[in-house]
């Protein structure tokens, strides 16, 4: 008989729900909150495999249809209710500003492929709030279900070549061994990946699951000896693995990836805790009190929900940062809600028994049937009611055009490029008066002036109203530049070693040389920090040591017959503007906020200093946006931003009068100043 639970492995499945409920709460209190994730992975493996070798110890085989049914049953009510009822909530609250990111998260969460989609879409899981995506904790559930998707196929190929129904001893050395070869392989390609991709995609983290299976395999394979330790054995093993828990909890954040070497940290201390609570039968340790039981009892459900709600709140207290008062609530809110999902609805289903092949197709057919309609619910439903929620108001018709601007200005074959573009072979595409009948850029280096737009995201929102006058005034347009990279990062290296935006800020100003263009125009964010000696500058916080190595650049630019002008950066928001706006869309004033928050005075003074000192011209559209003293962050029904910081192409294209003037005084003027 294969032994299949203990009362211990529900109080750590406790602790690992609070880790990451309390991290996602109150980042500061538990930094590595987040690796509770890597305790579930190793929980779900060893408990996945303990069921499937209970069954082939028991029934001869494994029943690939039972174990779908049984997964579908656990996973699918509350996973697919929560994914439902967030696109609801979403579509109410923000109306046409629902994000089309959010509305194909959500139809990746109820296909079962967010992670795929989160890792497709770059998102970083470290520096996105529970604002960025309302379901991006979907990603672990993601990898789980892949898994649950190709384990039980492994384990049925292995039982054919175990021999079938009769040879349990077979069929659990070989999947013991299978079980290794996708920990050392998985553990191994792990490491040598990128850490998005080692994040996200499911044979990147396998390993962890297929450690609990390792030692899902270690018990099963001793199957008639004792299991039971002794207690001081098991309260040193306890004790350890407490340790190394508290390690991950406080530490993991501050580790220079994840998933990494680290990880083992996680996954070898649930492991020995496994170990130590499944040997010790039903005798009484710290994991065994009800309260943690309790929560590991409910702890998928929480942890669903309690994501969605903090993203809720979230997005309801704009501009305001969510208080602790506000965030108690909210998970006090969470825990009330995932105790009634578990006693009412996950709970009820899980104990419908499915052992006749009619239940089981019942199973399948309903859980795949619930999916496609909720499928089909977000990707359909969820924006017809966001746009009959929003109504058809000038703000809203604003709302829904500036949803989609990061996707128009992407799509550009200008959109910044890697480091390598910048080498000797590279031509880059030329706009404004280069483009042809269709509107499509020329590829090949023309004879036109040319205007170039140097710098990080920040440049490309000035790409409509450049690309614009550019054409009318017989100007082809090339875009250069890197996305969260200062031009001015021109040291060997940057102060933590990466040579991305170090190597491409050299390169470019090479290229720039040899092309000789007739304008520079340089735009850059003051967040994007710039590497000084050993340590990072942040222009944007009135840092001043930037500054020479700045003034340097432009200064030998400007000596070669290059005008150059230097497009000031624009204010900060507190927040993304369109969701300001789209939760505030019936009092936009909400939104607003005083220039001297918005924008540093002595960045401003700075970026002039810079500008003079070098011998270049400076623009500094700080009061078109923000008139008054006051950044309303709306002009004439359109969003000036499509997030915090970057302007709307809209709103950018109706600035091309006032820019025009300055290029015209810079170009087209006998004496430019």
């Amino acid at each position: 008989m294969i032994k299949r639970r203990s009362p211990g492995l529900d109080g750590l499945r406790g602790i690992a729900v609070a880790s990451v409920v309390i991290g996602h709460a109150w980042p500061n209190l538990l930094p590595g909150g987040f690796t509770g994730v890597d305790m579930f992975f190793v929980l779900s493996g060893f408990l996945i495999t303990t069921q499937l070798f209970a069954e082939h110890h028991d029934y001869g085989s494994i029943s690939i249809g039972k174990f779908y049914a049984r997964r579908i049953k656990r996973i699918f009510p509350a996973s697919l209710l929560v994914i439902a009822v967030t696109g609801v909530l979403w579509a109410l609250l923000f109306g046409p500003g629902l994000a089309q990111e959010v509305l194909t998260a959500l139809s990746a969460a109820a296909a079962s492929v967010s992670n795929i989609y989160f890792r497709l879409a770059t998102l970083d899981y470290f520096n996105a709030g529970s604002g960025a995506s309302p379901i991006l904790h979907y990603w672990s559930l993601g990898v789980e279900e892949q898994f649950y998707l190709v384990y039980p196929i492994l384990l049925i190929g292995i039982q054919r070549v175990s021999g079938g129904r009769s040879s349990f001893r077979s069929f659990l050395n070989l999947t013991g061994m299978a079980l290794a070869a996708v920990t050392a392989v998985s553990f191994a390609t792990m490491v040598l990946s990128t850490q998005n991709s080692a994040f996200y995609l499911p044979w990147f983290r396998a390993w962890e699951l297929s450690a609990g299976g390792l030692l899902a395999y270690w018990f099963a394979s001793r199957q008639g000896a004792p299991w039971l330790i002794m207690p001081r054995a098991r309260n040193a093993m306890i004790a350890i693995g407490s340790a190394g828990l508290v390690i991950s909890f406080a530490y993991a954040g501050s580790f220079s990836r994840w998933p990494g070497f680290e990880t083992t940290i996680p996954v070898a201390t649930t492991c020995l805790l496994v170990f130590a609570l499944f040997s010790s039968g039903s005798a009484q340790t710290i994991f065994s009190i009800s309260p943690l039981r309790f929560l590991g009892r409910i702890s998928f459900a929480l942890y669903l929900w309690h994501w969605v709600l903090l993203g809720l709140v979230d997005s309801l207290v704009l501009p305001e940062s969510r208080s602790d008062a506000q965030t108690a609530v909210t998970v006090g809110a969470a825990l009330l809600i995932a105790s009634a999902s578990t006693l009412f609805l996950e709970e009820p289903l899980r104990d419908v028994r499915i052992d006749t092949t009619r239940r089981i197709r019942t199973a399948l057919v309903g859980g795949v049937g619930a999916a496609i309609l909720t499928l089909a619910g977000v990707s359909f439903g969820v924006p017809i009611l966001a746009s009959v929620a929003g109504g058809n108001s000038p703000l809203a018709v604003s709302l829904s055009e500036v949803r989609d601007d990061f996707e128009y200005l992407r799509s550009e074959p200008a959109y910044f490029t890697t480091t390598e573009a910048y080498q000797e072979n590279y031509v880059p595409c030329e706009y404004g008066a280069a483009v042809d009948a269709s509107g499509q850029p020329n590829c090949k280096n023309t004879t036109l002036p040319k205007i170039i737009l140097l710098g990080d995201s920040h440049a490309l929102s000035w790409f409509p109203p450049l690309n614009q006058w550019a054409a009318e005034n017989s100007y082809a347009l090339v875009v250069l530049g890197r996305s969260a990279c200062s031009p001015f990062n021109v040291v060997a290296t940057s102060a933590d070693g990466s040579t991305a935006c170090t190597k491409w800020a050299n390169e470019v100003w090479v290229r720039i040389a040899k092309m000789k263009p007739d304008l520079l125009v340089v735009a850059t964010s003051g967040y994007s920090k710039i590497a000084v000696g050993e340590l990072y500058s942040s222009p944007g916080t009135g840092d001043r040591d930037w500054m020479p190595t700045a003034i340097s650049i432009l200064a030998q630019v400007r000596s070669q017959a290059t005008r150059v002008l230097l497009i000031g950066d624009v204010p900060r928001a507190a927040v993304s503007v369109p969701d300001c706006m789209a939760v505030h869309r019936f009092g936009p004033e909400e939104c607003a906020r005083p220039i001297a928050e918005a924008i540093s005075e002595s960045f401003r003074l700075n970026q002039e200093e810079v500008a003079a000192a070098s011998g270049i011209d400076l623009w500094d559209p700080s009061g078109l946006i923000c008139p008054d003293g006051t950044c309303a962050w709306l002009k004439d029904d359109v969003i000036m931003y499509r997030d915090s910081s970057h302007l709307s192409a809209k709103f950018a294209a109706s600035l091309k009068a006032p820019l025009g003037r300055v290029l015209s005084q810079i170009l087209l003027d006998s004496s430019p100043q």
